[in-house]
């Protein structure tokens, strides 16, 4: 008897130019630990890495009032976003990417993806020490290198939801919940 082969998994159609539209749920205080509770206290707001023009990170940038502009291929998922020029890599599973290096700690993280019936589901680890990490707005509240944050996008019709989990254990008693709605637009980067 002849096995079938494996089904592909469906790719969901999130490929275009997305704006914020829609709900936003954020939460309203995080679940600091004792070491979270110190750091927000020593952070001088006023040496914050965002007046030097340092980009946002996940989950914060899916908060603000830009575009983003995602394009999907064969082997990766590219997130442009219109604040601060990012440009996200999103390495699908399966297809040999590439690892990153022991000491390959960035701002925007390393990410992996996977498809999920019809959600993108996105691993980011490997974040640098960032001062507004964890909360860029005042009483600011940095991340560790141990910050970690599973997205999972997912459309319906013309609303495209990010549903993001953000955990750091060094600074976080719990993971902490966004969710940000976006809508299709025809306006460009």
């Amino acid at each position: 008897i002849a096995q079938s082969a494996a089904r592909a998994p469906e790719v969901p159609n999130l490929s275009g130019v997305w704006t914020r539209g829609g709900q936003t749920s954020t939460p309203g205080e995080l679940p600091l630990n004792a070491r979270g509770i110190a750091l927000r206290e020593a952070i001088d707001e006023s040496l914050a890495p965002m007046y030097d023009c340092v980009p946002a990170t996940i989950p914060h940038i899916l908060g603000g009032p830009y575009n983003v502009q995602i394009g999907q291929q064969r082997d990766r998922v590219i997130l442009r976003f219109e604040k601060d020029a990012v440009v996200r890599t999103v390495w699908l599973d399966g297809h040999g990417h590439p690892q990153p290096t022991a000491g390959g700690y960035s701002l925007q993280g390393h990410s992996t993806g996977r498809y999920d019936g019809r959600q993108l589901v996105v691993e980011t680890t490997k974040f640098t020490f960032d001062p507004g990490g964890l909360e860029d707005k005042p009483p600011m509240v940095p991340s560790s290198t141990q910050k970690k944050v599973v997205e999972r996008s997912s459309r319906q019709g013309d609303v495209l939801t990010v549903d993001a989990v953000m955990t750091d254990p060094l600074i976080l008693k719990e993971a902490v919940r966004f969710t940000f709605q976006f809508k299709p637009t025809k306006d460009t980067l």
